[in-house]
């Protein structure tokens, strides 16, 4: 079957591409992904929250990452910044309740980071204000997503949930690339990019993670730890001075990291048994995955193709990028062609 798409085979191409078998490339799980749920054309909630999560983030780096400071002072938009974000996280309850945890997990790890990006650490004090003043807004937030579906909460039931549990199984290495390897591939460039003036962490976190791999079998640690620690210490040592599209970016890779972590050292315990037990973990986990990495992904290329201002990294050029994609941009002057 030639897999190469034209006018004259596409359709073929639909009839034929075996999408369900891709989908089990985890033994005893579905592996589901946003196209394919859209072929499919399922009516299930993990399609149906799809357009709500995007939303959900494009929302939180709107208002939390590109917030101004008249927006700071006005009081109507600071309490409409803790309503709407409330809203939202209470509404994957009801279409999604896979997808509450973790946008309110990563709702309050955006507020939290913001305010260290901004106030740092006081030395007088465990926690600086900002961070205080972070938290206490994140709290807010899931107050808000709580009352407003008390009737919901209060009358509904989770039949299906019976608790989390632990080390589930371990996902191979190379069924993990057959389903992220573009989205790892682009991150992993990013964070050479990020270490290049510090190889030496690089060298030490690769390391530390293979070793970490090799004792504990858990084989996609080799990948996700040096991804985790990476963003955490360019985060950390270079607070104050990153663009927000970057401190964004990161966010969303170290969210998918430890998301796709989670589903290898736990599970939710549901209605399906052994060797069962983790086709409902990885199948709505997976999703949200797809949308953090690959919007991190394809977000970082503006970055590793270069930038309007500033320092470039000129990556781009010795694939021959720019010169590929010329044509199809009015104003390029951001690529970088010397």
């Amino acid at each position: 079957m030639n897999w190469i798409v034209d006018e004259q085979n596409i359709f073929e191409w639909f009839v034929h591409y075996p999408f369900y078998e891709i989908n089990r490339i985890i033994p005893y799980s579905l592996i589901f992904y946003p196209a394919f749920v859209f072929l499919q054309g399922d009516l299930h909630g993990h399609m149906i929250s799809i357009p709500f999560q995007v939303a959900f983030l494009s929302y939180i780096y709107g208002t939390v990452f590109k917030k101004t400071d008249h927006d700071k002072d006005d009081r109507v938009i600071r309490f409409m910044d803790l309503l709407i974000p409330g809203i939202f996280p209470g509404f994957f309850l009801l279409i999604n309740t896979w997808n509450d945890p973790s946008f309110v997990i990563f709702t309050g790890a955006a507020i939290v980071l913001v305010a260290f990006q901004e106030g740092g650490i006081d030395k007088n004090d465990i926690i600086s204000a900002p961070i205080l003043r972070g938290i206490y807004n994140w709290i807010t937030i899931v107050l808000f997503s709580i009352v407003l579906y008390s009737p919901y909460l209060l009358f509904s039931s989770s039949r299906g949930f019976h608790g989390i549990g632990i080390l589930g199984g371990k996902t191979q290495l190379v069924d993990f690339l057959e389903i992220f390897a573009l989205f790892i591939f682009v991150l992993s460039i990013l964070m050479w990019w990020l270490s290049r003036n510090d190889l030496k962490f690089m060298i030490r976190t690769v390391i530390i993670s293979f070793i970490l791999a090799v004792i504990s079998g858990f084989q996609i640690f080799v990948l996700l730890f040096p991804i985790i620690l990476i963003s955490g210490n360019y985060l950390w040592k270079n607070r104050g001075k990153i663009p927000d599209q970057l401190t964004f970016i990161l966010l969303l890779t170290v969210t998918g990291a430890f998301l796709a972590l989670f589903c290898d050292l736990f599970y939710i315990n549901d209605s399906y048994g052994h060797p069962y037990h983790r086709m409902n973990t990885i199948m709505k986990i997976t999703l949200e995955i797809w949308i953090f990495l690959g919007i991190a992904a394809a977000n970082s290329l503006y970055f590793l193709f270069g930038r309007p201002s500033g320092k470039k990294f000129t990556f781009g050029k010795y694939m021959g990028v720019p010169d590929f994609i010329a044509d199809r941009f009015v104003h390029n002057n951001w690529l970088d062609k010397s």
